[in-house]
């Protein structure tokens, strides 16, 4: 991931995902773009005012402290609140930082919310005030790990789960010694688990 910091514009952070399998990686390009040139032939940005909430009532983790939306990125104060410059028919990543696991963005408010890729569109002007609620995963995953032979195996052994197409693991967890797992507060979905030895 690219960024630059403290430029005369805000830009809009790249990001690549790559896998490393059994060769080098060359020639990988990043191009970073300044929102300002994009605003001259885009849609003017509309400020917007957001909050964010917890589906159950709960208070929002203190941990929880800044919010991006591609180069956009505010401070989150803490009842929730946040202010981002948004453009109309531009899908915009949410990233929370610090987030909990388990925690997820569960709905946005208004928009065009997609869970699977974590973004958001405008299909029109953006609204003057948003609202994203978050939720705590409530589904398991449960597991052994055997090696070929079907036994337990003697090295250690870790668990990763990642939410396609992100190559990045979602979360990791050690095997124990029974050779059995759990990945709780999960939130529905398709997942890929990979377990690794050693």
């Amino acid at each position: 991931a690219a960024e630059v910091p403290g430029g005369r514009f805000s830009y809009r952070t790249e990001t690549v995902d790559i896998e490393i399998r059994d060769s080098d990686v060359t020639g990988m390009g990043l191009i970073i773009t300044p929102l300002g040139i994009r605003a001259a032939s885009a849609a003017a940005a509309t400020q917007v005012t957001g909050r964010l909430v917890m589906d159950n009532g709960a208070p929002l983790p203190a941990s929880v402290t800044r919010i991006t939306a591609a180069g956009e990125s505010s401070a989150v104060q803490p009842d929730g609140s946040f202010q981002l410059r948004l453009r109309a028919e531009e899908r915009y990543p949410i990233r929370l930082e610090n987030l909990p696991d388990g925690m997820y963005i569960k709905t946005v408010s208004p928009g065009v919310w997609n869970a699977d890729t974590d973004s958001l569109l405008f299909a029109s002007t953006p609204p003057a005030r948003l609202q994203i609620t978050l939720a705590v995963g409530d589904r398991t995953v449960r597991g052994r790990v055997l090696d070929m032979s079907g036994a337990v195996p003697h090295s250690e052994v870790a668990v990763s789960l990642f939410r396609p197409p992100s190559t990045r693991p979602l979360r990791s967890v050690t095997v124990r010694a029974d050779g059995t797992f759990q990945i709780d507060q999960l939130r529905a979905g398709d997942y890929e688990l990979k377990a690794k030895m050693g």
